[in-house]
This record gives structure tokens, sequence and C-alpha cells, in this order.
């Protein structure tokens, strides 16, 4: 309160208060208490606040030391890795740029910044995470961190660089080469393609052919379909018609067309041929003529003359029969009709049909009386100094005659 009851330094202040017989009576080495370590200002009562570099408060309290304090090394800003400012700080991983102590709060100035994710990739930063994008396969440090993205090669069976860059199948392929984030960062779905239509083979990798009577080639290529055809029809050849793969039909009466479809130029082999005259008839092609006079008349009946017609359908030939007329001095309409042909009235004989020109056989004769009678054939009497009743003719195929004539 005074002096006299005694004097002690304020709270936050260190010293002495003690008594004195001269003017001002007393003696006083209060001062304030010094900041604590690691701060800075002066002294207690008017405030302390932690030096640069650190971090913390300094907080008054109502007994000694009166005052709590917190002031610690400060530690690296955000972005960087270090103990601590004083110590040092870099840059975090996957970042760029650096931190320095300044004398003015915060004391330093921090250029880190987050690297971004490599080319051909997506995400916000390396440190964040990224991803490659289809086709590339990504790069990991020990970490596993994805620090770059690398081109995946054109997978085996198909053509390219890269797969980001696009591959192709290989020519005589159906498919596609596609780009994915997922190893082996690609899908593959090329399939050989089938030899086409009008071909032969199995796969156009393995190698087509045209069919035989065809010409033209089969080439592997890229994209779709997968290859180049141009296989055509081959026209038959000179004197024929038609196409050589479907068949050819000669252009001339009496030729069968013996010609084979091949796959070698001129894609085919043959030509048209002369048909043989059939049996049952005489020559040696139908071309230049058969005859019907053998004994087999070419099948027709007896009484009809038969002819070997070239035609341009198989069998390249026809027959015909046609009924041949009775021949003179004979009645009737033709040989082999219903009643045939016979001997005129006044003649005895036949007329019988047969299978060799001129297709029948003629016995037909006047009749003649015997050498003791004279008539007209038919009624004979005896001659003078002949004596009977004569002769008639009774016969029809030959002469035959009744009666007599005596000497």
């Amino acid at each position: 309160v005074n002096i006299l009851s005694g004097c002690t330094c304020a709270m936050y202040y260190t010293g002495s208060v003690s008594m004195t017989t001269t003017p001002p009576y007393y003696s006083s080495t209060c001062s304030p208490l010094p900041c604590p370590p690691n701060s800075t200002g002066a002294g207690l009562p008017t405030g302390c606040t932690c030096i640069p570099w650190y971090a913390g408060a300094i907080v008054l309290t109502q007994t000694p030391p009166y005052y709590t304090t917190s002031c610690a090394p400060a530690p690296c800003p955000d972005g960087s890795v270090g103990p601590s400012l004083l110590a040092g700080c870099t840059c975090a991983p996957y970042s760029s740029g650096y931190v320095v102590l300044t004398t003015a709060p915060p004391f330093y100035t921090s250029t880190c910044t987050p690297n971004p994710c490599p080319a051909n990739s997506a995400g916000i930063s390396i440190a964040a995470g990224c991803t490659c994008n289809p086709g590339f396969a990504p790069v990991l440090d020990q970490r596993g961190t994805v620090i770059s993205c690398e081109a995946v090669a054109c997978p085996r069976g198909t053509q390219g660089t890269t797969v980001a860059s696009q591959c192709q199948c290989f020519p005589g392929f159906k498919g596609s080469v596609t780009a994915t984030r997922v190893s082996p960062y690609f899908i593959v779905s090329c399939q050989a393609v089938a030899c086409p239509g009008n071909t032969t083979g199995q796969t156009v990798p393995a190698g087509c052919a045209c069919l035989p009577g065809y010409a033209g080639v089969v080439i592997p290529m890229s994209g779709s379909p997968g290859y180049f055809q141009n296989c055509t029809m081959v026209a038959c050849p000179a004197g024929s018609t038609g196409f050589v793969a479907t068949g050819c039909a000669c252009r001339l009466a009496g030729y069968r067309p013996d010609i084979t479809p091949i796959t070698t130029p001129p894609y085919y082999s043959g030509g048209c041929t002369p048909v043989s005259c059939p049996p049952t008839s005489t020559g040696t092609y139908v071309p230049s003529g058969c005859s019907c006079t053998s004994p087999g008349n070419c099948g027709c009946p007896a009484g009809a003359a038969g002819t070997v017609a070239a035609s341009t359908a198989p069998p390249y030939y026809q027959f015909t029969c046609a009924a041949v007329s009775c021949p003179p001095s004979t009645v009737g309409t033709t040989l082999v009709s219903q009643n045939g042909c016979k001997c005129i009235s006044s003649q005895v004989g036949s007329v019988t049909a047969t299978t060799v020109a001129p297709y029948y056989t003629l016995t037909c004769q006047t009749p003649i009386c015997p050498s003791t009678s004279s008539g007209d054939g038919w009624a004979c009497p005896c001659l003078p100094g002949y004596s009977g009743p004569g002769f008639t003719q009774i016969g029809t195929s030959t002469p035959s005659y009744t009666g007599f004539c005596t000497a």
C-alpha cells in the first residue's frame, strides 16, 4: 500500500522496492519480466510475440512464471516438406518451386506448385493422381505414382506404329484395334476373312483363288471387306455360247460341248466335239451325216425310212422314221399302214415291208398261162391239139393253176 507497509514489484515485473532516508525515500529495481525464449518484445507487460520463423503465442497467467508459451519452429508451408522453416523446407514431391525465409510475416515466400499430369494423361496433378489416356501405359515411380505415359506399340498381328495413332488389322483380316486404359491397353478383334464367293480356299490371308472357269484375282487388303476380288465368269470359247463355269452349248448342231472349267488361262480346256453316229446307223460323225441304211434302220419299224438329224440338245441328234409309200404298180398308202401294200388285181405276189432300203421286197407279177394253153394268165383255154378244161389261176402270192390240157 505504501512504502512503510512494504512494496513489491507489480505482476509481470521482477526486482524489489526498498526504503531510503532520502527522497524519494525508496529505491526500486522493478523491471518488466522479459519475454520467454523464442519470443520477442519489451517484456511481458507490454506483450511478447514469437520470433520470426516460429509459430505460437505467449499467454499471460496469474502464477509464475506468469505466462505460457507455444512458440515453436514454424512448420513448412502448404505444398512443401521439411522439419520446419528454420531447418529448411523444400517443395513437396511432384511439385516445383522453392521456399525462401523472409523477415516479414509470414516469414517465407513459397512458389511451390503441383506438377501437372504428364502428357497423354488426365488429372489435376501428379500428386493428386493421373490416368493415362487410352492406348498409353503408365510409368510408375517407386511410390507407385504415375509420372509419365508411354505409347503402346501396335500389337502383334496388326500394322501401324502405336495404338494411340491407330493400328489396323493386317490385309485379309477384318476387325479393329481399340485403345483402352486397362492393360494391355488395347482390344484386338482382328479375324481372318473367309474367301469370298466365286473363289476357293479357306481364308483370304491363307490364299483364295477364283473358281474354275472364272478369271481374276483375290488380293488381301486393309480395311473392309479385307480383300479386292474381281473374279468374273469366262465366256465359252468360239463356236459355243454361255459361260464356262455354268456350262457351254455348242452353236452347231451335232456337236457336244467337251469343255471343262480350269483355274489357269484360258480358264477352260477342250471344245466342241462332233458326236459319233449313233448305234443302228452308219457313218462317222453326226455333222458329216449318218445313214440308216443298215439292217438296224436306226430303230425304225419295217417299211419306214429312218434318218438321223443333228441337234443342239443332248444327245445332239434326233431319229425320225418316215413311212414309205407303196411302190408303183401296187395298191395301198404306205408300207406301215394297217392294210399295207398289195399287188394290183391283175398280178399275183406280195409287197413285204423291210428295214433295208427301199424298205420292201416286191414279188408282184402278171401270171402267164402254161405252155399248153393261152389266155390272160387267169383263164387259160387249151391250145389247139390239146384237150381238157384248160387252166384257171387260183394263186394270190405266186402263180398257181388248176386244170389241165392234154395232147
